[in-house]
């Protein structure tokens, strides 16, 4: 937004002057106008320019200072304004404004690149729209007619967003899962590890949602992310960022019985998180590598390195298999309790 254009009015000097003839009037007009010229020079401001202070100035310089990108990546200018008000509270502190400005770029400049990294799911969904359209029949007309439900009320950590007993989250996932039926476990070191029906389980819900999912950015006025719980998700339609998408993600791999984990790390333009289903030994792991080529053929896996011989994982970011960014990963959540 910027402050509106100001026009310099001038008013014009109406003088009158006796004219007792054309001669005389021809002299004194000239005069006139030189002294009315020349007087004007000096009554003008030097300047146009237009200074403000206070609250919604100070709103709108930072505005005026953010990568326009804002108004396409976030669309809610209004919320933002009131985000910077209250940040500022009031003061009209330079330092203060260009920290701010600062942290909104930055944090406007990860949601670019965040969605960049995911039109690449986009594009790889055309390839599978068959498979993406038998699990969309999978889904069928489902609705989430008992609202009480869902969650209605922001949580406040990432384990309460997880939600795989809720109904809603057990409905879809179920579908989803039955375009592979059969058992999902068998045990590798006293967790349960799918077989190779369970893994095609965890591959079609992952499938499903990336190719449904609507990237929305976190609102910047929430100051922290927000996480949206799994249930709520569902019942908007698959929409959110990458946390939400990993929760969504862990819910349901929960929900068949797996076990998952979500990680956090840093990318080059700031914070990624992706979830991760538990797989078990090497054997475990060698089959679903296999599973994983059958359903994206030519897909090379990538995985951290397990910390037991029954501690492999598979990713689940944008990609099955596929890290897109994420360099010093750490916990942000993991399945509780032995299974």
């Amino acid at each position: 937004m910027h402050a509106g254009d100001h026009e310099l009015q001038r008013c014009a000097l109406q003088f009158a002057v006796p004219v007792l003839n054309r001669q005389l009037f021809s002299l004194v007009l000239p005069v006139v106008l030189v002294v009315s010229l020349t007087v004007g020079s000096f009554l003008l401001p030097e300047s146009t320019d237009i200074t403000y202070s206070g609250e919604l100035d100070s709103v709108r310089r930072v505005l005026t200072q953010l990568d326009p990108a804002y108004k396409v990546v976030l669309g809610m200018e209004m919320e933002l304004s009131a985000y910077i008000a209250e940040k500022l509270q009031n003061k009209d502190d330079k330092e203060e404004e260009e920290a701010l400005v600062h942290e909104l770029n930055s944090r406007i400049q990860q949601m670019e690149d965040e969605l960049a990294r995911f039109k690449a799911v986009e594009e790889e969904n055309v390839l599978y729209r068959d498979e993406i359209a038998a699990l969309k029949r999978k889904i069928g007309d489902m609705e989430v007619r008992d609202t009480s439900t869902v969650a209605i009320r922001r949580v406040a950590t990432i384990a309460e967003a997880v939600r795989p007993a809720s109904p809603v989250v057990r409905d879809f996932a179920v579908r989803l899962a039955s375009a592979h039926p059969g058992s999902f476990s068998r045990f590798s070191g006293g967790y349960p590890s799918p077989g190779r029906e369970g893994i095609a389980q965890i591959l079609s819900i992952h499938r499903y949602i990336a190719a449904e999912w609507k990237y929305i950015s976190d609102p910047l006025s929430s100051g922290t992310d927000y996480y949206s719980p799994a249930d709520r998700t569902i019942a908007l339609g698959l929409a959110g960022d990458c946390d939400d998408f990993a929760v969504l993600l862990a819910s349901c791999i929960e929900a068949i019985g797996g076990r998952a984990r979500i990680l956090r790390g840093s990318c080059s333009d700031g914070a990624h998180a992706w979830a991760e289903a538990y797989i078990g030994n090497a054997a475990a792991w060698n089959q679903a590598v296999d599973l994983v080529g059958e359903f994206y053929p030519g897909r090379g896996i990538s995985y951290l390195s397990p910390s037991s011989p029954d501690g492999y994982w598979l990713c689940l970011d944008w990609q099955a298999g596929i890290y897109s960014c994420g360099e010093n990963p750490s916990y942000m959540y993991q399945t509780s309790g032995r299974f």
